[in-house]
């Protein structure tokens, strides 16, 4: 980035980094050439985590300046006439990366930017930095000030494990853009709000499970050989902002995956009951929730008891929970087979226990990860991956299912390898009648 006036020199800021690779340039913000908020927030927590780290030196500071990813220029001389927003963020990005700590640095939103340096560098050093890089970028153009605010990465007493979660925690509330651009002073306030933050999300979890807020949509699975719908899948909807994927993985963290199992259970086999005969429902059950005794003697109870034909049910294990034991696990699997419900492996590949799922568990059908299949029509390798998981499928007298499915191009190259069954956009989005 440029040196204050009066200096025609270009400075260029070279960071080492040391004890964690560099990160990769799909990680990086391409204005600025700092991490993402996501890789940043991970990298923060790593460095806290790691016995060692440096975290004891380090600080996370804050920056935050309104308008500036949008800003269009207000030139006061010929010379700023040049100059783009793009140029400011570049100059902005080697700053942040001269003065941190191991190339610690991120964008957190359009507007907002984090970095971890050394304790030894005051905040308002960094601010200052920032705001005469800003200044000197646009020529004295952009004239906002900007805010900071600052936090130390350790805390004596605090354990390593409730440090990375605040600091993660705390990243994760300053990405969103809604949220002020304010740090806790001190880690164990992090872990505070962390903790509230979680009590408040579970109880307003519980209510919508008991409250019969619950609903659920359903996606169509269909065989790529006719394209007739082949069944459905049941996707949870908790009436929140977030992704089905984090509500499970909320409740799975926080205990509450059985309980959300069961009440998904429950609507999805009443909903089958009022549904044409012909009509067939895949319905998610968690790892956690396979492990727990008492959830899988309820739900084969409530598959004895219902009027509703098992065969029409198909149970999906994800794999955002790894399974505890694989013997027991089966075991329960087994049972609901005898009671004539298919089981499937889903979201194989996503996890690093796949291949001892795949060895340690019979099952009906195996759903392939959608970021094996999204590439499939670009990459080569990872056309010859699922090619050589449609042979294993077939080898095994599996059924296999690629999600993700949104080109036909991609449905073509399926079909073509082996592949028989498909979900996504391509043939239908979820549905709140199941039909």
């Amino acid at each position: 980035y440029r040196l204050p006036k009066g200096s025609d020199g270009i400075h260029c800021a070279v960071s080492m980094l040391t004890g964690r690779a560099a990160p990769s340039v799909g990680s990086n913000d391409v204005d600025t050439g700092l991490m993402s908020a996501e890789a940043f927030s991970k990298a923060a927590g790593e460095l806290v985590g790691k016995p060692g780290g440096g975290a004891h030196n380090a600080r996370l500071t804050v920056l935050s300046v309104d308008g500036l990813s949008s800003w269009a220029g207000r030139p006061k001389s010929e010379k700023s006439r040049a100059i783009t927003t793009k140029g400011m963020l570049s100059q902005v990005g080697a700053m942040l990366q001269s003065l941190s700590l191991n190339g610690l640095a991120g964008r957190m939103t359009p507007d907002r930017f984090g970095v971890v340096h050394d304790s030894k560098i005051e905040p308002g050093t960094v601010k200052s930095a920032f705001t005469k890089t800003l200044n000197t970028a646009s020529d004295g153009a952009f004239s906002t000030e900007p805010q900071a605010s600052s936090m130390p990465l350790s805390q004596p007493g605090l354990r390593t494990k409730e440090a990375m979660q605040a600091v993660r925690f705390a990243l994760a509330r300053l990405s969103d853009p809604n949220n002020p651009p304010v740090l806790p002073n001190r880690l164990d306030m992090a872990v505070d709000a962390m903790v509230q933050a979680t009590v408040d999300r579970m109880a307003t979890f519980q209510q919508i499970i008991r409250s019969g807020e619950l609903q659920l949509a359903y996606q169509p699975i269909v065989e790529l050989s006719s394209r007739k719908t082949h069944h459905f899948e049941a996707l949870a909807r908790l009436g929140t902002n977030e992704s089905p994927a984090e509500s499970i993985s909320f409740a799975e963290s926080t205990g509450m995956a059985p309980e959300l199992d069961l009440a998904v259970w429950s609507l999805a086999v009443e909903t089958l009951a009022k549904s044409p005969e012909h009509v067939k429902l895949a319905i998610n059950l968690s790892g956690r929730s396979l492990d727990d005794t008492a959830t899988t003697r309820t739900l084969l109870t409530l598959l004895e008891r219902t009027q509703v034909s098992t065969s029409r049910i198909l149970l999906e294990i994800t794999e955002s929970s790894e399974l505890r034991d694989l013997a027991d696990a089966d075991r329960a699997i087994q049972a609901f087979r005898k009671l004539g419900v298919k089981v499937c492996i889903d979201d194989f590949g996503a996890g690093a226990a796949s291949f001892q799922y795949l060895q340690a568990l019979s099952v009906d059908y195996l759903k392939l990860d959608g970021s094996y299949i999204s590439q499939i029509g670009t990459s080569r390798k990872n056309l010859i991956l699922v090619r050589a998981l449609a042979t294993i499928c077939k080898d095994l007298g599996i059924t296999s299912i690629a999600e993700h499915v949104e080109t036909e191009s991609d449905a073509v190259i399926l079909k073509d390898i082996g592949i028989d069954l498909a979900q996504g956009f391509l043939f239908g989005h979820p549905q709140n009648i199941l039909c």
